[in-house]
């Protein structure tokens, strides 16, 4: 069981808990961080505190937080509440920071899910990673979808779906890692804004 507190990155998607030196592609997903400028963070970070801790041999992670959140001009609004359980089928990763590629160090698999929450706004996710040897080198993907709805409490954050696909493949005798990251927007009732984005 651990306590963290500070300014800090909200427990969400997996993608939005990694560390920025193991990320496969050269930066976040364009969408992992919607709700962070609506809630007034900045990058995923909020202030508050959070418990955290892992269960059934380090198979289950958990995290459940409540940050500072948006902030009206009386600062009437109640706390941001936001929790991540997380299943580890193989290696536990159990840094405050997700890794994302080892080049072929360790063998992860895990499934997760997390919701954020602030009176009317909601948002939640559901996201795998996978990262582990094969062949002669090592494969790491990911998947994150998140649903986002402002509500009457964000309204510059609109009702949307977002979804990040990501790749490659470590060949380690030539120290290289070709990847390909696939991203998608989708508003909901219209079809103005919504985008898609790949990258190699």
């Amino acid at each position: 069981f651990m306590l963290d507190a500070g300014y800090m990155y909200v427990p969400f998607s997996h993608n939005a808990l990694q560390a920025g030196p193991t990320l496969l592609p050269i930066d976040y997903g364009a969408y992992t961080f919607s709700q962070s400028a609506p809630t007034q963070g900045v990058n995923g970070r909020d202030a508050g505190f959070q418990a955290r801790g892992y269960l059934g041999h380090d198979h289950l992670e958990y995290r459940l937080g409540a940050f500072q959140g948006h902030r009206n001009s009386g600062s009437t609004n109640p706390l941001r509440v936001t929790g991540r359980a997380q299943f580890n089928v193989l290696q536990a990763d159990k840094n405050f920071f997700y890794g994302g590629t080892s080049l072929g160090a360790k063998k992860v698999l895990s499934f997760g899910g997390a919701f954020d929450h602030q009176e009317d706004f909601n948002a939640y996710d559901g996201d795998i990673f996978f990262d582990h040897p094969l062949g002669p080198g090592a494969i790491t993907s990911q998947f994150n979808y998140n649903r986002f709805d402002g509500g009457e409490t964000l309204t510059t954050l609109a009702k949307q779906d977002d979804m990040l696909v990501e790749a490659g493949y470590y060949v380690t005798a030539l120290k290289l890692t070709p990847w390909l990251q696939w991203q998608h927007r989708d508003f909901a009732d219209t079809d103005s804004g919504d985008e898609t984005r790949t990258g190699v």
